[in-house]
């Protein structure tokens, strides 16, 4: 069996046996995690200005509403619509 040099980086550095270097041969999976961390920044500074995370209820009424909305606009749908879906 041949081995590569991405082979052994791969298999010496990837805890989930093989997916390090995943993005490389599927180009629609982002190689770093920037979008996420983008996304989460925004949250927590809403969070802060809003000060609804002055107690743990409004924390975490705020990121349950958030994560729908944000989960809503990913998919395309209507974040209103989606969350009087949720309320009936």
């Amino acid at each position: 069996m041949v081995f590569s040099v991405w082979d052994d980086i791969e298999l010496k550095l990837s805890p989930t046996e093989g997916r390090l270097l995943h993005f490389l041969d599927k180009p629609e999976i982002p190689p770093t995690n920037n979008a996420a961390e983008r996304q989460l920044r925004r949250v927590v500074i809403t969070r802060k200005v809003s000060q609804c995370s002055k107690n743990d209820k409004g924390a975490t009424a705020h990121m349950r509403i958030k994560s729908v909305v944000e989960t809503a606009c990913l998919r395309g749908q209507d974040p209103v619509e989606v969350l009087i879906g949720l309320s009936r």
